[in-house]
């Protein structure tokens, strides 16, 4: 082996010798830890994706890495005493310099290398002995071959992806990320395709050790970690119906309210002046033990003086008699005052358990603070925009009357309490990133710190439009803003709209919305998602006629003119997403279907020519599986990836020279730097579709049955935990209601 290094070297490819020295200790979980972790944790812990947390952070001893001085190509050696020398290199050509491609046998033809064609594996067994410098020499021949292919200024780069643990720890269970593998397996799976920079980010969470681990590891493969957070926004905090409901539900209790709201605050002033009086005893009962204590002192002075007296005065006499009887009467004082001083102290106990309580009630009754009668001509509706209640409107109702009905569900018994609208906790998933791991913390503990739903995929308290433009506001050119997976689901309105077409498609959200109020604060947006590509029909279809006839009647004027208006929008966004396929479709060959990937790409390329926006590959990859020289396993990251092109490549290695070179791929205003999607994807498209070639996927069946292994198990985990975890939250009560916590994870 040392001879292969050694000519290695001497042809240009440096031997990164310090990364299998690179230790990090697993944290071992104690059995008190296990004991109150949940049981699908535990099993989940015995799985091979982190045996058993006794997996350490580090790459094999066996395991010989190489990059190209020049050009940045990498490749991967496994080396084994009986097994022999491995190499393996993953060819590093974008799609349009590899050849286009016609068989008989093929039923797509695309821009695309054969599957044994695009990771290319060299073996030389131990018990050859002649000829193995000629096969050293053969072999680095053609790894310079692969070298000449790699452009130095084309830096590749992952922009989206999730991680599974960190060190021995699942990132699931605390919250934070939904990804499954191991942090070895996703550096090496990063060097392996070439990676330079890595910017994926946790959903909603930024956890700065791991990030400062992942540096590490990265780092020692000439890989840039960027401070990312894959952020779920909301389009609306409250959906209409709830907030319907709520003020129909305050209007027709109106007068049970505000004979609850008089009884309540009578009560409040009632135990705001007692809590004064006793206030006022417990403060002076401090001056009470005082004085006593202050007074059996002064007779314990006057007892001795008197004792000494005694002890001069002659027996039998007149004085001394008199002195006796002073004595006993000083004992008598004394003993009396010791007696109201042990007195006073259940006294003093006692004024301060009723300041107690009556301040836990006060508390209970939400504090000082009056509560408010509702208003004789009853309470409106919020104001409106966008066809969904503003936030604004909404917070100032809920801050005048939710704590009033949260004290009246809990003192009145009734069957019927009243609901109080529930902040929505999902919608389109947006990618933030920023220039240094001091201002993602900065970003994390303001917007992000009070998350109050422990599944990773969940938001926190904060809405779409005004997030993104108080980001660009306070934070201007340090933070890089992206558009994540803008089509996320295929099967109906039931799924959640994690994709900012998804809730367009559903008529949360209208086109000039989409437009005028997102695209302004965006730099990125995701091309083509390579774990949710597929030939499924993105279906919409607009609300008929019957259908808006049918919610009038069930439902009201109000709930009829609010579909109206979706309904509208609906139509409005189908018009323009058939214009934008066919554009898509003239200029880069996506296919008229209407499916994931054609809509991903046609709307990305719609940004980039119209709006300047940079296209980037959407890889979304939640499944590593550890790259190994002798198998020729294709995973999403060897799909397709990111290309940022910078004229000398990465001077600093530092994510604010990434972000900047994001803004100037934007901006267009630094010559020379560039970014886009490498994707291999049918460009032919006889069925009408965009997606990753047949030749660039073509597993074999222990491949796909263990691709299929590892999404399968993660989603009827993620299944399982989430509807748990919403079960928890929610408490429910009655049937009816662990019903509705079921629901809500596909609204």
């Amino acid at each position: 082996m040392s001879k292969f290094i050694e000519k290695m070297e001497g042809r240009g490819f440096r031997y990164l010798e310090g990364i299998n020295r690179l230790r990090f200790e697993p944290r071992r979980m104690s059995s008190g830890d296990l004991l109150h972790e949940p049981l699908l944790g535990k099993l989940w812990r015995k799985s091979f994706h982190f045996h058993n947390g006794e997996r350490h952070l580090q790459i094999p001893d066996s395991m010989y890495l190489f990059t190209h001085a020049q050009s940045g190509l990498n490749v991967i050696v496994d080396y084994g005493r009986w097994s022999g020398i491995t190499v393996q290199v993953a060819d590093p050509r974008l799609a349009g310099q590899t050849g286009k491609r016609k068989t008989a046998l093929d039923r797509k033809t695309g821009l695309a290398l054969r599957k044994k064609e695009v990771l290319k594996s060299y073996h030389c067994s131990m018990k050859r002995v002649l000829g193995f410098g000629a096969w050293i020499d053969g072999t680095i021949n053609d790894l310079e071959r692969y070298a000449g292919y790699k452009n130095p200024d084309q830096l590749f780069g992952i922009a989206h992806g999730h991680d599974g643990g960190k060190r021995s720890e699942r990132l699931f269970f605390e919250g934070k990320d939904d990804g499954t593998s191991h942090e070895n397996d996703i550096a090496l799976a990063h060097f392996r395709s070439h990676k330079k920079w890595d910017a994926r980010g946790m959903h909603n969470y930024f956890d700065e050790e791991h990030y400062e681990d992942m540096c590490r590891l990265l780092g020692t493969m000439g890989i840039v970690k960027i401070p990312a957070v894959e952020m779920t926004l909301p389009v609306f905090l409250f959906d209409n119906t709830s907030i319907i409901r709520f003020v129909k539900d305050l209007n027709r209790k109106k007068e049970q309210l505000n004979e609850f709201v008089d009884r309540i605050n009578a009560e409040k002033n009632e135990l705001a002046t007692r809590l004064d009086e006793a206030e006022a005893q417990i403060a002076a009962m401090p001056e009470q033990f005082h004085k006593r204590q202050k007074a059996i002192d002064s007779l314990a002075v006057v007892i001795a003086q008197l004792k000494g007296q005694k002890k001069t005065a002659a027996f039998f006499t007149v004085e001394r008699r008199m002195i006796m009887r002073r004595i006993k009467q000083a004992g008598y004082a004394q003993k009396k005052l010791r007696k109201e001083y042990e007195e006073l102290k259940p006294v003093a106990e006692q004024h301060r358990r009723n300041a107690q309580d009556m301040a836990t009630r006060l508390a209970q009754l939400k504090g000082e603070k009056a509560f408010s009668r509702i208003p004789e001509e009853g309470v409106a509706m919020p104001r409106k925009s966008n066809g969904g209640y503003g936030i604004d409107s909404v917070k100032s109702l809920l801050g005048r009357y939710a704590d009033l009905i949260t004290v009246y569900n809990s003192n009145v018994e009734t069957a019927h309490k009243i609901a109080v609208p529930a902040q929505s906790m999902n919608g389109p998933h947006f990618m933030i990133y920023a220039e240094s791991a001091e201002l993602m913390r900065e970003i994390h503990e303001a917007y992000l710190a009070n998350k109050i739903f422990d599944y990773p995929a969940y938001a926190s308290q904060v809405e779409l439009k005004h997030f993104i433009r108080e980001l660009r506001e306070n934070y201007g050119q340090r933070v890089a803003i992206g558009i994540a997976h803008p089509v996320c689901f295929s099967n109906g309105s039931m799924s959640p709209a994690v994709g900012i077409l998804d809730s367009a498609r559903r008529g949360d959200v209208s086109w000039e919305d989409v437009m005028e109020r997102i695209v302004p604060y965006i730099d990125t947006v995701g091309a083509f998602n390579m774990s949710i590509s597929n030939t499924k029909k993105f279906v919409m279809e607009p609300w008929g006629e019957e259908r808006l006839q049918r919610v009038r009647e069930e439902k009201g004027e109000n709930a009829y003119h609010d579909e109206v208006e979706r309904a509208w929008r609906i139509a409005e966004f189908k018009a323009r997403l058939g214009e934008i396929i066919q554009e898509a479709d003239r200029d880069i060959h996506t296919g008229r279907e209407w499916t994931v990937g054609t809509l991903n790409m046609a709307f990305a390329h719609y940004l980039s020519k119209h709006h300047g926006v940079v296209a980037l590959a959407d890889e979304d990859i939640h499944t590593y599986l550890r790259p190994n020289a002798s198998s020729a396993y294709i995973d999403a990251e060897l799909y397709g990836w990111s290309v940022l092109e910078i004229p000398g490549g990465f001077r600093e290695n530092s994510p604010a020279e990434w972000v900047s070179a994001i803004h100037a791929a934007r901006n267009g205003t630094v010559e020379g730097i560039n970014a886009y999607p490498n994707i291999y994807a049918d460009t032919n498209n006889k069925q009408g579709a965009y997606d990753i070639t047949h030749e660039r996927k073509d597993n074999r069946f222990w491949e796909t049955a263990r691709e299929m292994w590892n999404y399968g198990t993660v989603g009827v985990f993620m299944f399982a935990h989430d509807f748990v975890a919403s079960l928890s939250m929610e408490r429910p009560r009655k049937l009816a209601q662990a019903w509705h916590a079921f629901t809500r994870l596909f609204s």
